[in-house]
């Protein structure tokens, strides 16, 4: 749902271009106007959206006006302040003409009269602070909130320790309904039936923090490339190509016969992480979910120790990746390629040169999908902790409130987007809509136990020394008693 939401607000964009330009164009014969406006209507009549399914679904309830109350950072806390200092994602008081102020709020009040209940925030601060709140709650006994929203890495321990219930014992929560992340359901589902967490069109940050490929228009045209988007809309799009488009721009500009990114025009540069962030690019994990729904640590596979040789071998031997950069290299034209969160792109708001976005590239064409990764710790789910006064009403409006976030709140990601002159053309489009149709989470490296994950991927370029499967070999036998733990701990949950 959010790929076909994407894909409409940008075409209807690009649809106000085409009228503006083709107004010297003759006009069509009246003949074949009404056809074409009654196949419209008739083909809009028949179309199923989020709202009249949830409509459809609670025509007959009435809640009795009860309060509904969801836990949340505090405006501006979390990361929200890469948008602005009074940024959140659950409520506003009125609308004021900013785009996810006024759409936050328009969900909220589609959700209050459907179900005649009231929303209630309960801004708790910080996401330590909120996580602290939860623990203290749940350990008083006490029904202060329904439910909360916040960064989800923060969530684990909250599961583990039993303190938030399982998204399938709700009842009234579908998580096949396309207005939630299927990403999500997926990779944090076990057992076939155990979720304690959601993210979907009622929040944003699930999509701000996938790992993108930002491309420099101006250096492509001065170097006269062409824009990688065929390639990667046609799945060719490799780290072999982005590799030869980098090599192909490099100059030393200042001509002292150091290359560096400060002075110089590089392929690509990233903030941190950067094997890290790749190994998803390349389709690897640290941990799968075998067939019967359990934690498998995939480390050392064959795939995975191809993969980080890869990674090796174009950012360090070839000298494609330089690290530990900003996007203020980026905004200087220095880089052709930046590799950073999708939330990232409202620093580039003063940028003077046109950008654009584009999938994280294949280890090879034989790779069948691409692969993004996204930060645990940017994201945001919701979650429905055991005190919950109502665990099925609560379901019931997180369930309503992500469906009319389709039209809404999802619209206003793009909005937000679109401001930042990110997307113009469909081409961009294709681009965006294969990064969020690829998000990658993985149950390991974000998450408080997963820092001997971290370890090993990232010292391979930190170091300069492929000391990989020495690293991973080091550290299996622990991961593996960790991942265990961790499945006897969610297994005893009931």
């Amino acid at each position: 749902m959010k790929k076909t939401v994407l894909s409409s607000l940008i075409l209807f964009a690009l649809l106000l271009v085409s009228c503006g330009e083709s107004a010297s164009q003759p006009e069509p014969q009246a003949t074949e106007a009404p056809e074409t406006v009654l196949d419209a209507a008739e083909t809009e009549e028949d179309v199923i959206t989020p709202e009249k399914i949830i409509r459809e679904r609670y025509q007959d309830s009435d809640s009795g006006g009860k309060t509904i109350t969801i836990l949340s950072p505090s405006p501006g806390e979390h990361f929200y302040s890469v948008i602005s200092g009074d940024t959140n994602e659950i409520w506003y008081e009125a609308e004021n003409g900013e785009v996810l102020n006024d759409a936050v709020y328009r969900r909220n009040v589609l959700t209050e009269e459907l179900l005649n209940v009231k929303i209630s925030p309960l801004f708790g601060g910080s996401d330590d602070k909120l996580k602290t709140t939860i623990k203290k709650t749940v350990l008083a006994g006490a029904s202060d909130f329904d439910a909360a929203i916040g960064r989800m890495d923060f969530f684990s321990d909250a599961m583990t320790g039993g303190q938030l219930l399982n998204i399938y014992d709700i009842g009234t929560i579908d998580v096949s309904d396309s207005w939630w992340d299927h990403n999500i359901v997926d990779s944090f589902t076990l057992f076939g039936n155990r979720l304690y967490w959601l993210a979907g069109d009622f929040n944003i940050f699930d999509d701000f923090a996938v790992e993108s490929l930002y491309f420099n228009k101006k250096i492509c045209s001065d170097y006269s490339l062409e824009y990688p988007y065929e390639a990667a809309v046609s799945g060719v799009w490799t780290i072999d190509m982005m590799n030869g488009y980098c090599k192909t721009v490099v100059k030393d500009l200042n001509g002292d016969g150091v290359i560096k990114p400060e002075d110089d025009v590089v392929g690509h540069i990233e903030n941190n992480d950067m094997i890290k962030h790749w190994i998803y690019a390349m389709g690897e994990k640290s941990v799968d979910i075998s067939p019967e729904g359990e934690l498998v640590v995939n480390t050392l596979s064959d795939r995975q120790i191809a993969a980080v040789e890869t990674l090796f071998h174009y950012m360090v031997e070839e000298e494609m990746t330089y690290g530990n950069r900003d996007n203020a290299i980026f905004k200087i034209d220095h880089a052709l390629f930046m590799g950073n969160m999708l939330g990232g792109i409202n620093g580039l708001r003063e940028m003077e040169s046109d950008f654009g976005l584009l999938p994280m590239p294949k280890m090879d064409e034989s790779q069948e999908h691409y692969g993004e990764y996204v930060s645990n710790g940017w994201t945001t789910a919701i979650v429905v902790p055991i005190i919950s006064s109502d665990a099925a009403l609560t379901g019931t409006v997180i369930d309503a409130m992500s469906a009319f976030s389709t039209d809404t709140v999802r619209k206003a990601l793009y909005d937000i987007t679109l401001n930042v002159k990110l997307v113009r053309d469909e081409e961009s489009v294709a681009a965006l809509d294969i990064i969020l149709d690829s998000k990658s989470y993985d149950w390991a490296v974000d998450f408080s136990w997963g820092s001997s994950f971290q370890a090993a991927y990232n010292a391979v370029y930190d170091r300069r020394q492929n000391n990989y499967v020495s690293a991973a070999t080091k550290a299996y036998d622990k991961q593996v008693k960790t991942i265990n733990n961790l499945l006897e701990k969610i297994s005893a949950l009931g």
